[in-house]
């Protein structure tokens, strides 16, 4: 379980690093974009922002609460000399059931939000999102 929150911690550090620059990509093309592409930037940073740090569809966890309860499970599991508790377990259970409904946010932003985004940004002739980036 040790590993798992090691990996989880830094698949969500690479996310988080990842999502900033695409919303920074965002927030600048925002100034140069007609007004309802502006209006799909600014919903695209405030889910990037939710999912990074905020609320997201009401959950009151994201990316770096996660980040922060994989850590304090690392230590948890670090400090005990005996094996892992059900409790513990299931805590685990619990915190890769929800990194991964946050993970499938990612995934239709990558391959539906943004794509959308930035076909409307070549139709503008302005630089498109570099979701790799």
């Amino acid at each position: 379980l040790s590993l798992l929150c090691t990996e989880n911690r830094r698949t969500i550090s690479n996310q988080l690093n990842q999502l900033a620059s695409i919303q920074h990509q965002a927030e600048g093309l925002k100034e140069k974009a007609g007004k309802n592409l502006s209006v799909e930037l600014d919903s695209l940073i405030s889910k990037l922002k939710g999912i990074m740090a905020g609320s997201t569809n009401g959950k009151p966890y994201n990316l770096s609460v996660l980040q922060s309860s994989f850590a304090g499970m690392f230590g948890l599991l670090q400090e005990a000399d005996v094996a892992p508790t059900l409790e513990t377990i299931a805590a685990m259970k619990d915190l890769q059931k929800k990194l991964v409904e946050v993970e499938e946010e990612l995934k239709n932003i990558r391959l539906q939000t943004i794509p959308a985004i930035n076909k409307q940004l070549k139709k503008e002739g302005l630089t498109v999102i570099d979701v790799d980036e």
